[in-house]
């Protein structure tokens, strides 16, 4: 079957009748496409799509409290502190990511990398329909943290929307490298 070349056929015989149009909007966005920046001018940097909304101020201290919580076991605590960098990009991602492909943003902090889709119910945002998608879930707390090895941490994060009041939880595993670096072993589900 030769579809590539009647499509093309089709393309050129339709170009003329663009013409007029070229004045027009679709003539000005053709032309920034095609026409190459002046010397010297700056390129363009492409704009990505937002995966992660900003948290506000009182959000962005929520999830560094939850955090930053007193832990009554010793090792727990240590490695809690030497982890916390990662555990609050975590938290701010599923309290703040847009849909399940902000995850992406850690896959070099993954001990297993993972093409995450759009939605496979991976970020708290996501599970819930009435929440106002410009903002962040708040973090009511960080919980039943455990040592499920010696070099592993695990615990549950608390998520309320502000807007439908609706709350979900998920649960992270990280594991410790033996050169002493936390990556993400585990981002669970989410659940309400």
């Amino acid at each position: 079957m030769k579809t590539f070349p009647i499509a093309a056929a089709v393309i050129v015989a339709m170009l003329p009748a663009v013409a007029p149009a070229q004045n027009g909007l679709l003539g000005r966005v053709l032309k920034a496409m095609t026409v190459p920046a002046a010397q010297g001018a700056p390129s363009r940097t492409p704009v990505r799509p937002i995966a992660v909304v900003e948290p506000s101020a009182e959000q962005a201290r929520a999830i560094r409290d939850a955090v930053a919580a007193k832990q009554a076991n010793p090792e727990i605590a240590k490695d809690m502190a030497a982890a916390a960098p990662l555990i609050e990009r975590l938290i701010r991602t599923s309290a703040c990511g847009v849909n399940d492909t902000a995850w992406r943003a850690l896959n070099r902090d993954a001990v297993t990398p993972s093409n995450y889709g759009p939605s496979q119910g991976y970020v708290a945002r996501g599970e819930d329909q009435y929440h106002d998608p410009r903002y962040c879930q708040d973090v009511l707390r960080l919980s039943d943290v455990r040592k499920p090895a010696a070099n592993a941490l695990a615990f549950t994060v608390y998520y309320i929307s502000p807007q439908s009041q609706a709350a979900h939880h998920q649960t992270f595993e990280l594991l410790r490298t033996p050169e002493g670096v936390w990556m993400v072993k585990t981002i669970g589900m989410v659940w309400g």
